[in-house]
């Protein structure tokens, strides 16, 4: 358990100096907007290019893994937007808050958090349920939202109209563009992957030091939303990773190191992707960013108890 304080403590660091500037006055209210732009058209972007860029496509081929992963994630991201739904929270609103349950925080902690548990072997699975997480959850969530604020009145013009949005988007361009690269064998130019890495490097801190800037200067009440905030925690540690077991002794009852990553990846704390959504397009980032807190002060405890069972 030790192990796993050590690894979150750079997250708690990072939102401490973003809290601690603003308090200051260092950097005024402005500069949260403007980190968060940085990150979702700039920082991000790059960070999923030179994932996909880089990946092996023969590496990432393990169908079991990735099915269990892959259902866990989105059947709790489902059930979310639809209870919130019918709480009449609107559609967009409904996607960040499927977000919070679903997106694990597998960039920052899952590689080191699997290599120190066990070994080198665990790169691709954390590198798969990344992908996942990072491009393909981040993505849909983007298309519920654009669907949500489009302006369009019919069917052909609704999808007209989120396409050119969803083509403007750096977030869901970056990936596809990157996946290029090993989809036809070919090596991406040394000079774009060492722009991309630098810029990609700066996504997690940038994210992290933001929230520290949102939670020392937003006025916003929480009064209403700790019901939400605390059904989001325990769904997340709890509900999420109890889900993937189910799911992954299913799918792949032999393979035993398999459910391990598949639980221990779904168990992580919520990543910074629904707090960078929510900020962007103003949509209850307070709630947001207590449940990315609250998930990762309790998570080594619920990781801790995963480890020793599994061990």
């Amino acid at each position: 358990m030790l192990s796993v304080f050590t690894l979150i403590f750079p997250i708690f660091a990072l939102i401490f100096l973003g809290w601690y500037l603003r308090k200051r006055d260092l950097l005024n209210d402005s500069a949260t907007t403007q980190f968060n732009k940085f990150v979702v058209w700039l920082a991000l972007p790059a960070l999923l290019f030179d994932i996909t860029a880089t990946s092996a496509i023969a590496s990432l081929w393990q169908p079991g893994f990735v099915l269990s992963f892959t259902l866990a994630v989105f059947v709790i991201f489902a059930l979310t937007v639809v209870v919130q739904k019918k709480r009449n929270m609107s559609l967009s609103e409904s996607a960040i808050d499927g977000l919070n349950t679903s997106y694990a925080n597998t960039g920052f902690m899952g590689f080191p958090l699997l290599m120190a548990v066990a070994g080198s072997e665990t790169q691709a699975p954390v590198l798969i349920a990344t992908i996942i997480t990072v491009c393909v959850l981040f993505a849909v969530a983007i298309v519920l939202i654009e669907i949500d604020l489009s302006k369009a009145v019919s069917l052909r013009r609704l999808i007209a109209d989120v396409s050119l949005k969803l083509l403007k988007n750096p977030v869901v361009i970056a990936p596809l563009a990157g996946v290029m690269f090993p989809a036809f064998d070919i090596d991406p130019p040394q000079p774009l992957l060492t722009t991309a890495s630098l810029l990609g490097h700066a996504a997690a801190p940038c994210a992290l030091v933001t929230i520290g800037l949102f939670i020392a200067g937003s006025h916003t009440s929480m009064k209403g939303s700790c019901a939400s905030v605390i059904s989001f925690v325990i769904t997340k540690l709890l509900v999420h990773p109890a889900l993937a077991y189910i799911i992954a002794v299913l799918i792949m009852p032999d393979n035993a190191s398999g459910i391990f990553y598949v639980v221990l990846l779904s168990a992580l704390p919520a990543g910074t992707g629904p707090f960078m959504l929510a900020e962007y397009y103003q949509k209850e980032a307070a709630k947001v960013s207590a449940s990315i807190l609250i998930t990762t002060v309790m998570s080594p405890f619920s990781l801790g108890v995963i480890i020793y069972l599994f061990q």
